[in-house]
């Protein structure tokens, strides 16, 4: 194939024509053109575009710079001529794309960009890895005064340590909330940040219009959308990213057309978070048989506020939020949840659940066991001291109970009696009779064993009423 070509000038004609009536590459309406120096220029043009790949160097060299001369108009020409153009070329195209951005000022930098983001996914992948890579270089360069825009704005970028799944990731985060002043167009600062790796955006500014923005963050691993007035024509605008591993979306109200979206990230999305929003209870299935293997938590977007260990331990409140519905009933740290809307509770996988099934302002009952009493005891472990008490499981996990204790035994002479229950034994928790027995046989002789006991509990059943995750 001859390197060297023509590209049709009518064609050209009609794209120069076009684009010199467009008022975004120009500060003023052109003047009326005369059809012969039209035709002239397309006709230079059409041969600048040839010679991009000319085997003659000079030729080359030459087109490069009467393009980037021409300015914005060529645009347009440039990204139509590609599939002609050889290796050498399709770098030439490149690279006088990239001048263009770099010298152009107000909405001509973003006409620049929005051509190489077309070629980035263009089908070839020789065309795709180019311009992918020049739209890295442009991001480094320009995203300093980026992030001075956003910051100024009311925005935050930090590099973040934040929750993945049950791991914490590092990532230069965005953050824009309550606090952003501007409006929807300055988010098109966004697109240059190029090493932003999170963006949390939260509040009823976000619109549709915002997701179009954040849908050009090419680098995205974790979004995190709150409390947006967005629909699934919004979660439409991010099909685009395909490096995402973590998503979270927090009280919008999209519906079952946005799984169409979500199934696009499967490649790459590892944990999924979707509270509070119009999707029908079917939907967790369909995620999790297009998505084989992703961490989902789906649920209407009801609040508990309670922390407990994971599965497969019992759910033991390790901790509580302010101002929680949990707080707000009377639990408190240290009580063992076992049922929830008159459902068994055995670990914090089955709380979860039955609260997926409630939405913020719903009320339920909750059941739980409150250790009333307390008592660290402890001997030392000698050859002569054996197993000789009897103990059993608790039906709720609580510990191991105990049933007799032989009254010259060393257990005995601690105080303990039957009744009560064994929770911990030399700092190890205690879930079942033969855990109990498992860190007995663990201890070495001489060691000093330290339980502790529960001598008195109760069951305890409370009304809850959902809060809001924040």
């Amino acid at each position: 194939m001859n390197a060297r070509f023509y590209i049709n000038a009518t064609c050209l004609f009609l794209m120069l024509s076009s684009i010199g009536n467009n008022d975004r590459c120009f500060a003023q309406e052109p003047k009326q053109a005369d059809p012969a120096d039209q035709a002239d220029e397309a006709a230079s043009l059409g041969k600048w575009l040839s010679d991009l790949s000319s085997k003659t160097f000079f030729d080359r060299e030459q087109a490069t710079l009467n393009l980037i001369g021409r300015g914005p108009s060529v645009i347009e020409p440039l990204v139509a001529s590609i599939p002609m153009q050889n290796y050498e070329g399709t770098s030439r195209v490149m690279f006088v794309l990239r001048q263009l951005a770099l010298k152009a000022t107000g909405d001509n930098i973003e006409i620049a960009r929005e051509a190489l983001e077309r070629l980035a996914a263009n089908e070839s992948r020789r065309i795709s890895r180019r311009a992918s890579t020049v739209l890295d270089e442009l991001n480094e360069i320009r995203q300093g005064e980026a992030v001075k825009q956003i910051v100024a704005l009311g925005g935050s970028v930090n590099r973040e340590s934040i929750p993945v799944g049950q791991q914490f990731m590092t990532f230069l985060t965005v953050r824009i909330g309550e606090k952003w002043t501007g409006g929807v167009d300055d988010l098109k600062h966004l697109k240059w940040i190029g090493q932003a790796e999170a963006i949390h955006v939260e509040g009823e500014q976000v619109t549709d219009d915002w997701l179009l923005h954040i849908g050009k963050m090419r680098n995205l691993k974790s979004l995190i959308l709150k409390r947006g007035i967005v629909s699934d024509v919004g979660i439409d605008h991010l099909s685009n990213l395909q490096k995402l591993i973590n998503v979270e979306f927090f009280y919008i109200q999209i519906g079952n057309p946005s799984l169409d979206t979500i199934l696009k990230w499967k490649q790459t999305l590892q944990y999924l978070k979707i509270y509070g929003s119009a999707m029908s209870e079917e939907t967790p299935d369909r995620i999790k048989a297009g998505i084989p293997g992703i961490d989902l938590d789906f649920r209407l977007g009801a609040f508990l506020g309670v922390a407990c260990p994971r599965p497969p331990e019992p759910c033991f409140v390790s901790s509580i939020q302010p101002n929680s519905g949990a707080l707000k009933a009377g639990i408190l740290s240290g009580d063992l949840i076992i049922g929830m809307d008159d459902e068994e509770i055995d670990t914090f996988d089955d709380l979860r659940k039955v609260i997926s099934r409630y939405a913020s302002g719903e009320k339920t009952m909750v059941d739980f066991i409150r250790p009333i009493e307390t008592r660290l005891k402890q001997f030392l472990r000698t050859e002569d001291v054996a197993f000789n008490i009897e103990v059993e499981d608790h039906p709720n996990r609580l510990g191991a109970v105990v049933k007799s204790v032989p009254e010259d035994s060393a257990w005995h002479k601690v105080g303990l009696k039957p009744g009560d229950v064994i929770r911990e034994l030399d700092n190890a928790e205690v879930f079942s009779a033969k855990a109990f027995k498992d860190i007995f046989d663990n201890t070495a002789i001489g060691q000093v064993m330290r339980m502790s006991v529960i001598t008195k509990h109760e069951k305890r059943r409370v009304e809850v009423t959902f809060g809001e995750w924040e």
